[in-house]
């Protein structure tokens, strides 16, 4: 488009797959002024029927207590908050994902979100008679703060969603929360977004079916691919083949032939045609055959006339080592300066195993998180991973002997050592993985981790029984923060 000099009503680009129309929208150059849209985006495919259905997880998900408080699971609301419709509110969201990181909260109750009346009203439990109206209220507040195509597809689901609303209340009818996901799936399976515009101005963006009897001097094709243009057809008709095409009923060779007289027709007329395909071949072995049609304008027609020009491109992502030895990074004095605490006997700051390993593997690595204090982002996990095994360990053995430092250790002093392995795993799970940093608050470890928690205090049993063959001993000091 930016080396045609004529971007106006005379050039086309056709989809032949309707998945790539948004893509599209966002990769139209600058040079195009003006864009006209006539064709159909399946309500399927968007954003919002995303959100609406992670919605209906949440939900089915739901849980109330014994106390009548009603809490959600963290995957369904992430999976809400990370939705592109709600980017409206990107700040707010952000935030709301980094506290729940942080927090290492699994279940989420309704007076985590009371800041913000809009999230207040999208996490709260809803009854099944009152479900639909739910979403609609949550939709139309997002089709105020929207704009642009995507105010077209929630004004498309929008009234979809009255629509099934208006016949659940006539039926009488008890539908369980499974019953209306089921039946809103159905209905956003066959609609679609339809998009009106000036066409007589603009480009055209067009399916194959609106380019009927229309005539252009350029003409863009886009995924021309067997399976995509012409789309594979796939017949769920009962009545066999053989029966259809001896009693003259429609037939897969019918929908290629018209499939077949759209394209020649629209390149008919053309002056300068495009056809853009994708030869990539996916992990299962499958896509990036070139269309049939191709094949026929190369080996059907005379290619001097058709003046025929074929063109690949390639992007190389191979890493190549160049001259100038990759990053490098120079030793100031500040730098200096936090080296050197590490080798000082009075700092408080020293090298881990880790930080060694780390520095051994990729002394990058090992700068940006122990020099300038780097961390990675939190995220949150159901399972306790290696890491955080190590750090409730640790975390434990340190308030375990921490009443008793800078004093003699004897054997009798391991009575209340052992005694103490239970309250201070709790209290480091709590610490370590669920976040807590009031230490006099904790909570029980549940499920595996329980039986996680089993194993760290077997381990620090056997570190106990060690530690109580070397008697006597003074317990100077434990781990310490570095950065």
């Amino acid at each position: 488009l930016k080396h045609l000099k004529q971007n106006d009503e005379n050039t086309v680009i056709v989809l032949p797959d309707e998945r790539l129309l948004l893509p599209m929208l966002c990769s139209i150059p600058e040079e195009v002024e003006k864009l006209n849209i006539t064709m159909g985006y399946s309500l399927s495919l968007s954003a919002v029927h995303a959100l609406v259905h992670s919605l209906f997880e949440m939900q089915m998900a739901a849980r109330v207590r014994k106390d009548n408080v009603c809490t959600f699971y963290y995957k369904h609301v992430l999976s809400i908050l990370n939705n592109s419709s709600l980017q409206c509110c990107s700040e707010k969201v952000s935030t709301l994902v980094a506290k729940i990181n942080a927090g290492r909260c699994f279940w989420l109750e309704k007076n985590f979100f009371a800041e913000d009346d809009f999230f207040a009203m999208i996490f709260e439990k809803s009854t099944e008679k009152d479900l639909v109206s739910y979403i609609i209220q949550i939709l139309k507040c997002l089709y105020i703060k929207q704009s642009g195509v995507e105010k077209e597809i929630l004004s498309s689901y929008i009234m979809l969603l009255n629509q099934l609303n208006s016949n659940i209340e006539k039926s009488n009818l008890s539908l369980s929360i499974e019953a209306i996901a089921s039946l809103v799936d159905r209905a956003v399976g066959f609609s679609s977004v339809p998009f009106n515009g000036e066409p007589l101005e603009g480009v055209q963006l067009m399916g194959f079916l609106e380019t009927r009897s229309l005539d252009f001097e350029n003409v863009i094709i886009t995924s021309m691919n067997e399976g995509v243009c012409p789309k594979k057809l796939n017949s769920t008709s009962i009545v066999p083949y053989s029966l259809r095409k001896a009693f003259g009923l429609p037939t897969f060779e019918q929908q290629d032939a018209i499939a077949a007289y759209h394209f020649y027709r629209l390149l008919t007329g053309a002056k300068r045609i495009f056809l853009l395909y994708d030869d990539r071949i996916d992990d299962m072995k499958k896509g990036g055959e070139v269309s049939r049609y191709i094949y026929q304008l190369k080996y059907l027609y005379d290619v001097k006339k058709l003046k025929l020009e074929e063109k690949s491109l390639t992007f190389d992502v191979n890493f190549v080592k160049t001259d100038n030895g990759g990053l490098e990074i120079k030793k100031d004095e500040t730098i200096m300066q936090k080296i050197e605490c590490f080798a000082d006997a009075n700092s408080k700051e020293y090298l881990s195993a880790s930080a060694l390993n780390n520095y051994i593997q990729c002394p990058l690595k090992f700068y940006l998180s122990k020099i300038v204090g780097i961390k990675e982002p939190d995220e949150i996990t159901e399972n306790i991973e290696a890491n955080v095994f190590g750090s409730i360990f640790h975390k434990a053995m340190e308030l375990i002997y921490e009443e008793y430092k800078g004093k003699e250790i004897i054997k009798d002093t391991f009575v209340r050592l052992k005694a103490s392995i239970d309250d201070a795993v709790k209290v480091a799970f709590s610490k370590e993985y669920l976040k807590i940093k009031d230490e006099s608050k904790y909570e029980e470890p549940k499920g595996r981790n329980e039986l996680v928690t089993h194993v760290i205090k077997k381990y620090i049993q056997t570190t106990l029984d060690y530690d109580e063959k070397n008697v006597p001993f003074t317990y100077v000091e434990s781990e310490k923060k570095a950065i």
